[in-house]
């Protein structure tokens, strides 16, 4: 999985730290910001939403914001409202 960091290089992500970017962040004693971290829009409302440590593994798939949303998702799929 990778993405593009701030830096403009592009980097694995496991977690946060992992990171060139984010490693130099917290060498110089200063803590990653929400700010910083990768963002998605989710596919079913819309709102932007962050990476979470518990999605590191699989952000690539990661689609929904919540699992309200993927239920609702799975509902209008199936025809059921």
């Amino acid at each position: 999985m990778r993405m593009i960091c701030k830096n403009g290089l592009s980097c694995r992500i496991v977690s946060p730290a992992s990171c060139d970017y984010f490693s130099r962040m917290k060498r110089h004693g200063k803590t990653v910001q929400k700010a910083d971290l990768p963002q998605k829009d989710c596919v079913t409302c819309g709102r932007p939403f962050s990476w979470r440590r518990k999605w590191a593994e699989d952000w690539d798939e990661v689609k929904y914001c919540s699992q309200r949303c993927r239920q609702q998702s799975r509902q209008q799929r199936s025809g059921h409202e």
